[in-house]
This record gives C-alpha cells, sequence and structure tokens, in this order.
C-alpha cells in the first residue's frame, strides 16, 4: 500500500473518532442541561452525523468535487 493512501486512511480514521467524541459530548450536555438551548445538543449531533457519513464515503465525495460522477 502506498505511503499516501496510509496517511489519508489514517486521517479518516482520526477525523471519524474526533467526530463520534463529539456526538458523545454533545449527548451528554443535553442529557444535563434544560434551558432555552435545549435542541442544540441534537442539531449539533445531526450535523455530525452527517458530517460522520460523508466521511465515511470520502472517496466518493471527493470524485464528485474533482468531475468524476
Amino acid at each position: 500500500m502506498k505511503k499516501q493512501a496510509v496517511f489519508e486512511y489514517m486521517g479518516v480514521i482520526l477525523l471519524g473518532l474526533v467526530i463520534l467524541n463529539l456526538m458523545i459530548h454533545f449527548h451528554q450536555i443535553g442529557a444535563k442541561t434544560r434551558s432555552e438551548f435545549e435542541y442544540f445538543p441534537a442539531i449539533m449531533n445531526s450535523f455530525l452525523a452527517i458530517f460522520f457519513g460523508i466521511l465515511i464515503e470520502w472517496k466518493r465525495f471527493k470524485a464528485i468535487f474533482t468531475g468524476n460522477l
């Protein structure tokens, strides 16, 4: 396997772990707080889930922007 491919996969894995960690963090914040920003953690989890889905399919997403549909 090429070195560049290894670094790309490592980057994807690390970003995935960061996104999952943020999702857990926002879930814990949502469970602890009850205020006027009650829906903020749920909204952030939704956005992070979308980014996680894009991250999983990063090669296809990259192909969209390079014009290889």
